[in-house]
């Protein structure tokens, strides 16, 4: 039962669950793991063929206590084995090592031995009938139809099973042992207290945050390269044996001290390897169709864009202009501002589809902005004296004569700290909207401000529509831009 080694990761990163109130809610509960946890916590005597009266008082005493804080249990069983044996294999090894558990403990040999007394499961149904908890009994392995149940009733699931780290459960994974089975309580703003089981829970959406390269859809994949019911780690021996070199960034602590996780995993590198691995791989996402324009990094623009540049002439009087200090833009920057631009050709990259939902923006070019983006501008009044303004190439939509004028497109249509899927093989600039920046996946994301020292006299500075955040009416103007690296570039 389980995925191997991914219930130690779990332990190792607490930063994936949040601490969380459990009150006046349904909850899903596996069924086979609930009546051993119930047993083996309370420390119930195996070695004498089940105490089950003190057994069946620890079941009540749970529900008791969940119902206490008004949460309604939902039990599911697992039935038979799948008719296709594909678990055979392990279910052979798990009834021999319960026997030979079971041959030491007979022989006084206690150690790390649990065996579950005989009845304990016919006692656990028996009690579940008597004090009227409904439950279910699936034909075979219960874990799908738990979590679609939990997500019909868009309820947390709780279990011990690290299968469910992998399932999108829409309201999350409660384990077991993250719960406080104890009466906690809190004194609201009313004055009123709140009583609550205080517990941790699991989203494969804090998962998927932490490694953005990974999406929801490769999450299948690392249980099978970890290894799980239906799938032997040694299958993959010769895949490890050839990558166990990989090193690759990662904001996770590798339990190296745990010899099961790392034997599980060979080759000295724990869940870590098999993540790092799949993170580090760069999908193919191409840019957005349409044309749009990005300001240009020093390291420069992608394949095959129009370039093109505008140098302001700006405030001459004690000028204050300013950059952040190591920013990557391609330019020079003092007194005066030079920015150069990468304008995406329309007739390539026609596969890239949309741009994504978030919080964020880009410069425009052509008549309107790409689908999803709302149109707005930017006007600079720059130095009346002696006006040096200059431009060349291609540039975003716009006037650039003494004064300058740039038009933006902005969205606001998702959250900013759920990653997107852009091109992450070469660092680029997004514009910040009414949002910190735009998180996308693969990628880190550092904040870069332009400040201009505009026109002192009759400034007529001014902004239109959606312009990208910290711009407007003022005498001077600010840009604050998302600078993106690929994350192993760090």
């Amino acid at each position: 039962m389980g995925i191997k080694g991914l219930t130690t990761f779990m332990k190792s990163n607490p930063q994936l669950m949040k601490e969380i109130r459990l009150h006046d809610t349904e909850v899903v509960i596996d069924g086979n793991s609930l009546y051993h946890f119930i047993f083996y916590s309370n420390q119930l005597d195996f070695l004498h063929g089940g105490d089950y009266d003190q057994y069946a008082y620890k079941i009540i005493k749970f529900f008791n206590l969940l119902h206490c804080y008004n949460i309604q249990p939902y039990i599911v069983f697992d039935g038979g084995n799948d008719p296709n044996d594909m678990k055979f294999q392990t279910s052979h090894k798990r009834m021999k090592q319960r026997l030979e558990m079971a041959m030491q403990l007979a022989k006084g040999h206690k150690g790390d031995c649990k065996v579950m007394p005989i009845l304990a499961f016919d006692t656990f149904r028996a009690v579940l009938k008597e004090i009227m908890i409904p439950f279910a009994v699936c034909d075979f392995e219960a874990d799908i139809e738990i979590a679609k149940l939990a997500n019909k009733l868009n309820c947390p699931v709780l279990s011990d099973d690290s299968d469910f780290y992998i399932f999108p459960l829409t309201a999350g994974f409660i384990p077991f042992e993250s719960v406080s089975f104890t009466e906690q309580e809190t004194r609201m703003e009313n004055d009123s207290l709140e009583n609550f089981l205080s517990a941790r829970r699991y989203h494969v959406n804090n998962f998927v945050h932490f490694f953005p390269s990974l999406g929801r859809k490769v999450l299948h994949l690392i249980a099978a390269l970890l290894g799980n019911d239906y799938v032997d780690t040694q299958i993959f021996k010769p895949f490890y044996s050839s990558i166990w070199r990989y090193e690759g960034y990662t904001p996770f602590s590798i339990p190296i001290t745990d010899k099961r996780t790392l034997k599980s995993l060979m080759e000295k590198r724990g869940i870590c390897l098999v993540l790092c691995l799949i993170a580090g791989v760069t999908f193919a996402v191409e840019w957005p169709i349409g044309t749009y324009t990005l300001v240009k990094p020093r390291s420069g623009c992608p394949p095959d864009w129009l370039e093109g540049w505008t140098d302001q002439d700006n405030e001459d009087s004690h000028n204050s202009n300013s950059i952040s200090y190591g920013h990557h833009f391609a330019g020079s920057f003092g007194r005066n501002m030079k920015f150069y631009y990468c304008t995406k050709n329309p007739n390539i990259g026609l596969n890239g589809g949309l741009w994504p939902g978030g919080n964020y923006c880009i410069l425009q070019h052509g008549e309107s902005c790409p689908v999803g983006f709302q149109p707005g501008s930017v006007y600079w009044d720059d130095e009346d004296s002696r006006n040096g303004n200059s431009h060349g190439g291609v540039l975003p939509t716009g006037s650039y004569g003494r004064n300058t004028k740039i038009n933006y497109c902005c969205r606001d249509d998702g959250q900013y700290n759920t990653p997107i899927a852009l091109p992450n093989s070469h660092p680029f600039y997004l514009l910040r909207f009414t949002s910190p920046c735009q998180m996308v996946k693969g990628m880190y994301v550092r904040e870069e401000s332009v400040d201009f020292d505009d026109e002192d006299h009759n400034n007529k500075n001014s902004a239109t529509g959606k312009h990208p955040l910290g711009t407007g009416g003022g005498r001077n103007q600010r840009l604050m831009y998302c600078y993106y690296s690929h994350l192993r570039a760090k």
